[in-house]
């Protein structure tokens, strides 16, 4: 009898904590074998809470911790995966804080997985958002016992994010009438490089992709849980905008930074949540979400919450005031020399596939302006171009 395929998850987290004990737990209980957690200039109680919670794991959990202000999301990623190769994993699923893989029946990812082809280097599942209360407090676990209300997307139309961002602004548009990107968990391979926000694979020889059902596999989000995550999304926002970041990168951020700026967070929150006593679905001014009532989330948290009520001290759920970030970057993790020379392998790998790939392309070109048919059509081609002008 053949052993499941072994699976690592990859997280990074700024001041996510205590979402990040129950996003690492339910990773663990259910679906990977270890997480591998970028702890990014967390000021709140992730420090201490992540060792607290490697207690609790034991070997399962590591932890790197970054403590600078400038983040790019792509490139820590991947370095992460390359630090996980240390653990020998047959798949890599990359999650964040807010999200939480959930199954027909809890079964396990690793059996999922382990029915899939090897023609299939990736695997690809629907993201669903769920919606939060009003007035919802992360640091009490009950609260999470509540969270049963999933969106339901009603606009399908491809837009450009610079489109999505000016209607949800001036409220024409609700955040949660817009589907989620869905995301990727993919065979490790290191040529293949994980894009922002782990929606896809930047791999130049291509990869198969196997698209999973929700009914199977689905991620449950929650990209609005409390009021506080608001201001960090403008925060981060406003890096984005300050490094010089295109519109599209991290357009949600990006947008809450504008609502932050135009003094319509708190219209946006009111928007965007549901009343803890509202389970009617009623929306009178038109503003509030489309959503349905869902317990997938409640049922597969439930055992995650009942290990950390009796694994943790209530206290060590509270988020910390703020420290001072420049104490703190002498508790940066330093990596051996040799996972430096894999990543810059892995750089290599890539740029010499993108070059062969340019080089085939170039050829192709060469061939086709070289042939009798391309020459004998020139003047038929220069006939087009002439009239395409004077339209």
């Amino acid at each position: 009898m053949n052993s499941l395929p072994k699976v690592v998850g990859l997280v990074q987290a700024k001041n996510e904590w205590p979402l990040l004990a129950l996003s690492i737990s339910h990773a663990l209980m259910y679906h990977v074998d270890e997480v591998y957690v970028l702890n990014h200039s967390s000021t709140d109680g992730s420090s201490k809470g992540l060792q607290h919670l490697q207690n609790l794991w034991e070997d399962r959990i590591h932890v790197f911790n970054r403590h600078d202000e400038a983040f790019w999301q792509e490139a820590s990623i991947n370095a992460l995966i390359v630090v996980s190769q240390d653990a020998s994993p047959d798949w890599i699923y990359a999650f964040d804080s807010d999200e939480f893989l959930l199954t027909h029946g809890h079964r396990p990812l690793k059996e999922i997985l382990d029915d899939v082809d090897h023609k299939y280097a990736l695997v690809r599942y629907e993201v669903q958002n769920w919606i939060s209360t009003e007035d919802f407090d992360e640091t009490h676990l009950d609260n999470y016992r509540i969270l049963r209300y999933r969106s339901v997307p009603n606009v399908f139309t491809d837009m450009h994010p610079d489109i999505c961002a000016d209607q949800i602004r001036n409220g024409s548009l609700n955040f949660y009438d817009l589907p989620f990107p869905s995301k990727v968990i993919f065979r490790n391979d290191t040529a293949s490089w994980l894009a922002s926000g782990a929606h896809g694979l930047k791999s130049p020889a291509g990869v198969n992709t196997l698209d999973i059902c929700a009914d199977k596999l689905r991620g449950a989000h929650f990209p609005f849980l409390i009021r506080k995550r608001l201001e960090q999304k403008a925060k981060h926002g406003q890096m984005h905008i300050q490094h010089g970041f295109p519109t599209y990168h991290g357009w949600q951020s990006q947008m809450v930074y504008r609502l932050s700026q135009d003094n319509k967070l708190a219209q946006f929150w009111a928007s965007h949540t549901i009343a803890h006593h509202n389970d009617s679905n009623d929306s009178n001014d038109g503003t509030l979400p489309s959503y349905v009532i869902d317990d997938g989330f409640v049922r597969a948290i439930e055992p995650v919450l009942c290990l950390l009520e009796d694994g943790l001290d209530s206290r060590t759920l509270l988020r910390t005031g703020e420290l001072d970030l420049s104490s703190r970057k002498s508790d940066d993790t330093q990596i051996p020399f040799r996972t430096a020379v894999h990543l810059t392998r892995k750089f290599q790998l890539i740029a010499d596939s993108l070059s062969q790939e340019r080089d085939a392309i170039v050829t192709e070109r060469d061939t086709i302006v070289n042939s009798r048919i391309w020459r004998y059509t020139r003047f038929l081609r220069k006939i087009g171009s002439l009239l395409a002008r004077l339209r």
